[in-house]
């Protein structure tokens, strides 16, 4: 938890910083989210990997594709010619 001095703040009503105490003697910052330098990059390394994943899973898809198309092919190849008269 991170507690700064309000002399150090803005004060709510006035806008400017003042060397006098207004109301508080201390700001909380525990229940503020506050987004640093390191977050951003963050959130920056998670959408490039997210983009990664969703085109490893979309060439994963066409290449499922591809296989289920040439088996699809063989299985009907053999019922075709396991079905012709003669053989």
């Amino acid at each position: 938890m991170t507690v700064v001095d309000a002399r150090s703040w803005k004060s709510v009503t006035g806008g400017k910083p003042s060397g006098k105490i207004r109301h508080y003697s201390t700001f909380d910052f525990s229940e503020m989210h506050i987004i640093t330098e390191s977050e951003t990059e963050n959130h920056q390394l998670l959408n490039e990997n997210r983009s990664f994943l969703v085109r490893k899973y979309k060439s994963y898809l066409k290449r499922m594709a591809i296989c289920e198309k040439i088996a699809l092919t063989f299985f009907l190849n053999l019922l075709f010619w396991a079905k012709r008269p003669g053989a």
